[in-house]
């Protein structure tokens, strides 16, 4: 595990390196954003599709300059 809860992220920064077989599989952030929640620690079994990392999406607001 890469990263922690709350921790910023940018698209593409691996937060989680999965080890199968003696091989290492890094896995990216998806988007930028901030860490929301994690659901495995080290050592934790892993399945297809399962939710590892989830990160809140950052926006961009719209400002409105009068």
């Amino acid at each position: 595990m890469l990263v922690e809860q709350g921790q910023q992220v940018k698209k593409g920064e691996t937060i989680i390196i999965e080890e199968s077989m003696k091989m290492e599989f890094p896995q990216h952030a998806t988007c930028d954003g901030y860490v929301a929640s994690i659901h495995v620690k080290p050592g934790d079994e892993v399945h297809a599709g399962q939710l590892i990392v989830g990160i809140m999406e950052e926006k961009e607001e719209a400002v409105s300059i009068k």
